[in-house]
C-alpha cells in the first residue's frame, strides 16, 4: 500500500503545482481516456455483433434519413449561394406529401450545430458520421457536467467520478443509440445551470445566452423541458439564501434571468420560431382519456426503485451506478446549509418521478413520460461529486448508515425478487442481482478505503481512495451498459440494424428502384412495400412518411380516407384506392414483380428490375387540375372513406364558398355488398361484442366481390377496450392482405378513430369471400362489419373531367411552383399539395387568396380565360424570426459592450 501512495503522491504533486490551465489540459485529456475505454468496453456487443447504432424503428425511419437529408440540403443551399442565386429550399414535396423543412426536421436535428458536418459527408458514408456524432453527443455531455462542477469549485477526481456517472447513466446508454438527439439536452443543462448561476451573481451572460441560442436551435421540444428545471433550479437557489430586500432582489434576479433567457431564444428565433409554429399547427395531437394524474401502475413503483442502482437503463430507469445509493442517503441526511436547495430540488424531482402529472407537464400534457429524467441524472451525478469527500473518510456513525440502508434497500428488493422468479413475474429483466452486487462491492469499497484513510498519509491517500471510486464506477457503468446491450443479457442489440445495412438497403430500395426509372417531376410514386421517409432520401415524392411535425391537412386527409395509418404521424400510402392515387397526382406505383394484386387501377407496367415492377398510371392527374362544382365543408366532413375519395372525384369540398361556381349535391357511386359471416375460429360476434379468444382467431365473410370494381372491408364503431393500447387486424381476400393497428385510449397516439377501412384492390374477374384475423386475444367493440364495392367505370369519366383544362407548362422552382390555365368557364384550381400558410398565389400578377380545397389542397378560384398561375411558399415566422435574431444579435452586442465599458470604467476609477 505505501509503495502504491508513493506512486500516487508523484502524481498528486505534479497537480499540486500544475498552473490552472495545464489542469484543464490534464483533466480533458484523462477525461478523453477513460471516456474513450468506457465507450469501446460499454458498447462493444454492437461491435462484437457487428450491428450499427442505428434502431430498426426511429431510427432508421427519422434520424438516419434525416441526417442523410440535411447533409443533401446544405450541399443544394451552399451551390445556391455559390451560383449566385441566394435562395433557401423551404418547402419540399417529398416532406410528408409536402411540406416545411424547418419545422418537419428541427424536431430531429435540423439546427443543431453538430448537423453541419453532415455537409462535407457523402450519402454513403452518412452512416459513419452518425455513429460519430453519437460518440461526440455523449462525450461533450460529461465535458459540460465537468465545467459545471469545476465552476462549483469541486474536486478534480470527484469530478471524473461524477462525469462517468453521468454520461453512462441509464437514460443516456438507452437514448443514445435510440434516439440521438435525447442526449443533446444532457450537454445544454449542465451549461444553463451555470450560466444562470453567473447571472445570479451579476457576471457575464455570455454562456447562460449562447447555451439558450444553442438549445433553441436545436428544438422546442427539450428546451420546453430545461425550462421547468432551470426555473425550479433559481427558485430553488434564491430562496435558499439570505437576502436583505428579498422581493426587490428576487425580481431583480428575475428580470436578469429572463431577460438573458429571451435574448438567447430571439438569436435563434429564425429557427425556433417557425419550428414552433409549425409544430402549433401540426396534426400531432391525441384524444387519450386516460388521465390519472397522481398514481402509476403499482409494478411501475416495484421495477424503478430497484432500476435506481440497477441495469438495464431506460428514461423510467435511472441505472445510475451504485455510489449513488450510499451519496445519496449521506446527503439526505446531512445538515449542511448550503445543501438545502439541492434537496428541494431532489423532492422536486421524486415528485416529479412518481406522479404521473410530472410526466404530463414534461411532455406539454400530452401523455406522460420520463423523457426528463437527464435532469434527474444529472443531479444524483451532481451529489456523488458533493459526497465523494465524505464517502472516502466514513466515521463509525456514517459507516453503520450507509451498512444499515444498504441492507434495508437489498434484503425486501432482493425477497421480492425471489418470489417473483418463483412465480415467473419476469423480474429478472431487471437483473436485480447486478446492482445488489456493485452496492455491496461499492460499500465494502469505501468502508476499506476510509478504514485505510485514518492508518496512512490522509491527503495522499483521499486523492488514492478517489482513483479508486473513480475505478469502481468506471467497472460499473461499463457492466451496466453490457447488461443492457449484451445477447445473453437484456439483449437491447437486436434492434440495431447491422453496420452498413442500412445503407445498403437504401440503395437496393423500390424507391432507388423508382428514383433511377420514374420522372418524379410529373408526379407522385406509391407502393405498398415503401418504407416511411425513405423517399425524402431517394429524392423522390411518395405518400409514406413518419414526422412528428406533420401538416395538419395531410394528417386529416389520411384519418377521413380511414385508410392504412397507425397514429396521427405515420401515413403509409393510399392502399390501393385507384381515385385517391389519381387525386394525389400519383404517376408510378411500385410493387413485387410476385405482388399484381397490390397495383390499383389503370396502371401498366413500364419496367422491372431485381424483383420490382414500375407501374405508370394511365389515368393520372397533373399537379394542377380543375373543378367547376364544389360541396361545403361540413357535407364532406360527414363522408365515409370510400364516398369521400369518390365525392373528390366528382367535385371539390371548399372552406369558402367562391363566386360563379355551382353548388353540387354530394352523391355516393360506392355500393354495400351482402354477406354472411360464416366459419370463426377462436372468435364471437353477437350484439356488437367482439370476444376473441386466441391469438390468430380469424372469421370469414362469405360474399362475392363483384369484378370491374375496387372493393373494401369497413370495420365500422371499432373499440378494442380502455385497457388495450394496439390490436392488429387483416383482412385477406384472394390475392391481397391489408393489415391494419387499431389503438385505444392507453395508446400515447390515440386520437378518437372507431372507423378502419380495409383497401382489398381493383379486380377484373369475381372474387369469393373475406377472411378477418385477429392478432391478439381480447374483448372488443365492433358496431357493423360493410363490405363495399366501387364500380370502375365511372372513374374514368371523372377523370376525364379532371384532366380538362388543366394546370399546364409546370415548372418547379425553389419554393415555387408555376404554370399557365386556359378555362372555358369559371372554375376552381386545385393543386395537389398540402394547404399552407406559407403559401401565397399571384394570378397574372395579381395577389390572390388560397382556399383549403378537399380538407388539405391548395385551392384557387379562377374566372374563365387564359391565366398564369404562381404560387410560392415563405416559411410561416421565418421573416419575423430573422428580424428577432437580428434584433436580440444587436441587444446582445449592446449588452456584452455596455458591461466592458462599465469594467473599465470601474477600473479607471480605482485608486
Amino acid at each position: 500500500m505505501n509503495r502504491l501512495i508513493k506512486r500516487y503522491n508523484i502524481i498528486s504533486d505534479f497537480w499540486a503545482i500544475a498552473s490552472p490551465k495545464r489542469k484543464r489540459r490534464v483533466y480533458i485529456g484523462l477525461y478523453t481516456t477513460i471516456f474513450a475505454v468506457a465507450f469501446l468496453l460499454a458498447y462493444s456487443p454492437f461491435i462484437l455483433a457487428g450491428k450499427s447504432f442505428i434502431w430498426v424503428l426511429d431510427g432508421k425511419e427519422q434520424h438516419f434519413p434525416t441526417l442523410i437529408y440535411i447533409g443533401r440540403w446544405l450541399r443544394e443551399t451552399a451551390g445556391n449561394i455559390f451560383s449566385g442565386r441566394f435562395e433557401l429550399p423551404l418547402f419540399d414535396i417529398k416532406l410528408a406529401w409536402g411540406g416545411d423543412v424547418i419545422s418537419s426536421l428541427n424536431y430531429y436535428g435540423f439546427g443543431d450545430p453538430l448537423y453541419l458536418t453532415s455537409a462535407f459527408v457523402p450519402s454513403a458514408y452518412t452512416e459513419y458520421l452518425y455513429y460519430a456524432l453519437i460518440i461526440v453527443r455523449l462525450y461533450l455531455s460529461g465535458l459540460a457536467f465537468s465545467a459545471l462542477c469545476f465552476y462549483r469549485k469541486k474536486n478534480a477526481g470527484a469530478v471524473l467520478c461524477g462525469a462517468l456517472i453521468y454520461v453512462f447513466s441509464g437514460y443516456a446508454v438507452f437514448s443514445a443509440v435510440r434516439h440521438p438527439y435525447f442526449i443533446n439536452p444532457m450537454i445544454q443543462l449542465p451549461l444553463l445551470i451555470l450560466g444562470a448561476n453567473m447571472i445570479m451573481k451579476k457576471k457575464k451572460p455570455l454562456v447562460f445566452v449562447l447555451t439558450v441560442f444553442y438549445s433553441a436551435l436545436c428544438g422546442f421540444y427539450f428546451l420546453f423541458i430545461m425550462t421547468v428545471m432551470l426555473a425550479a433550479y433559481v427558485l430553488a437557489v434564491f430562496f435558499t439564501k439570505k437576502h436583505e430586500k428579498i422581493w426587490k432582489e428576487f425580481f431583480a434576479t428575475c428580470l436578469r434571468v429572463i431577460g438573458y433567457y429571451l435574448i438567447g431564444i430571439g438569436l435563434a428565433a429564425f429557427i425556433f420560431l417557425p419550428a414552433t409554429l409549425g409544430f402549433l399547427t401540426c396534426g400531432r395531437f391525441g384524444q387519450s382519456v386516460t388521465r390519472n394524474y397522481f398514481f402509476y401502475a403499482a409494478d411501475y413503483y416495484l421495477s424503478n426503485f430497484t432500476k435506481l442502482i440497477a441495469p438495464s437503463g431506460g428514461w423510467n430507469s435511472l441505472a445510475l451506478a451504485a455510489i449513488v445509493f450510499p451519496a445519496l442517503v449521506l446527503f439526505i441526511g446531512s445538515k449542511k446549509k448550503h445543501y438545502r436547495s439541492i434537496k428541494i430540488l431532489l423532492a422536486a424531482a421524486l415528485a416529479f418521478y412518481v406522479l404521473p402529472l410530472g410526466g404530463y407537464i414534461m411532455n406539454g400534457f400530452g401523455y406522460p413520460t420520463q423523457r426528463w429524467t437527464f435532469g434527474a441524472a444529472l443531479l444524483l451525478s451532481y451529489i456523488v461529486v458533493e459526497m465523494l469527500p465524505t464517502l472516502i473518510s466514513l466515521d463509525k456513525k456514517q459507516s453503520r448508515i450507509v451498512i444499515i440502508a444498504s441492507a434495508v434497500y437489498i434484503i425486501p428488493t432482493l425477497t421480492t425478487f425471489i418470489v417473483f422468479e418463483i412465480i415467473d413475474f419476469g423480474v429478472k429483466e431487471l437483473y436485480l442481482e447486478a446492482g445488489f452486487v456493485f452496492l455491496a462491492v461499492t460499500t465494502a469499497a469505501l468502508l476499506i478505503i476510509s478504514g485505510k484513510l485514518k492508518l496512512a498519509d490522509k491527503t495522499a491517500m483521499r486523492r488514492l481512495g478517489t482513483a479508486l471510486c473513480a475505478f469502481v464506477i468506471f467497472v460499473n457503468t461499463v457492466t451496466y451498459a453490457l447488461y443492457l446491450f449484451s445477447e445473453n443479457k437484456t439483449n437491447y442489440v437486436k434492434d440495431f440494424d447491422e453496420h452498413g445495412v442500412r445503407t445498403e438497403t437504401l440503395a437496393d430500395s423500390p424507391e432507388n428502384f423508382a428514383a433511377n426509372h420514374a420522372d418524379t417531376v410529373k408526379g407522385r410514386v406509391d407502393s405498398s412495400v415503401f418504407t416511411v421517409n425513405t423517399g425524402a432520401v431517394c429524392d423522390i415524392p411518395t405518400l409514406y412518411s413518419y414526422w412528428s411535425i406533420t401538416n395538419a391537412g395531410v394528417v386529416s386527409t389520411a384519418i377521413r380516407s380511414e385508410a392504412l395509418f397507425e397514429n396521427c404521424s405515420s401515413i403509409t400510402g393510399v392502399g390501393g384506392n385507384a381515385a385517391l392515387s389519381a387525386l394525389l397526382s400519383v404517376k408510378y406505383v411500385v410493387e413485387p414483380e410476385d405482388r399484381p394484386g397490390y397495383v390499383p387501377f389503370g396502371y401498366k407496367e413500364i419496367a422491372h428490375e431485381d424483383g420490382f415492377a414500375l407501374y405508370e398510371n394511365e389515368f393520372a392527374l397533373p399537379w394542377g387540375y380543375t373543378y367547376d362544382t364544389y360541396i361545403e365543408v361540413d357535407d364532406f366532413e360527414k363522408l365515409s372513406g370510400v364516398a369521400a375519395s369518390s365525392s373528390m372525384l366528382r367535385t371539390i369540398a371548399l372552406d369558402e364558398a367562391p363566386d360563379g361556381i355551382e353548388k353540387a349535391t354530394v352523391t355516393n357511386e360506392s355500393s354495400k355488398i351482402n354477406y354472411k359471416v360464416g366459419a370463426m375460429s377462436g372468435v364471437t360476434w353477437q350484439d356488437g361484442a367482439l370476444e376473441v379468444y386466441s391469438k390468430g382467431a380469424w372469421m370469414v365473410l362469405e360474399c362475392t366481390l363483384p369484378a370491374s370494381s375496387e372493393s373494401f372491408v369497413r370495420l365500422c364503431g371499432l373499440d378494442i377496450g380502455r385497457d388495450r393500447q394496439i390490436a392488429q387486424i387483416t383482412v385477406q381476400t384472394e390475392n391481397v392482405e391489408r393489415t391494419e393497428i387499431a389503438t385505444g385510449p392507453k395508446y400515447n397516439w390515440y386520437f378518437g378513430r372507431e372507423n378502419y377501412l380495409f383497401d382489398l384492390g381493383y379486380s377484373k374477374t369475381e372474387r369469393k369471400n373475406c377472411i378477418i384475423r385477429f392478432a391478439e386475444a381480447g374483448k372488443y367493440t365492433l358496431d357493423n362489419i360493410e363490405v363495399i364495392s366501387m364500380p370502375m367505370h365511372y372513374y374514368a369519366e371523372h377523370i376525364s373531367e379532371r384532366r380538362k383544362e388543366p394546370l399546364e407548362n409546370i415548372e418547379w422552382g425553389t419554393n415555387a411552383l408555376r404554370g399557365t390555365v386556359d378555362l372555358s368557364k369559371d372554375k376552381v384550381l386545385c393543386v395537389s399539395i398540402p394547404y399552407s400558410k406559407g403559401w401565397s398565389a399571384k394570378v397574372d400578377g395579381e395577389k390572390e387568396k388560397i382556399l383549403v380545397g378537399n380538407g388539405m389542397f391548395m385551392a384557387l378560384p379562377l374566372e374563365k380565360g387564359e391565366h398564369t398561375v404562381e404560387f410560392r411558399y415563405r416559411t410561416p415566422g421565418l421573416t419575423a424570426g430573422i428580424a428577432i435574431s437580428l434584433v436580440s444579435l444587436a441587444a446582445l452586442i449592446i449588452v456584452v459592450k455596455g458591461r466592458f465599458f462599465l469594467e473599465r470604467k470601474k477600473q479607471r476609477t480605482l485608486p
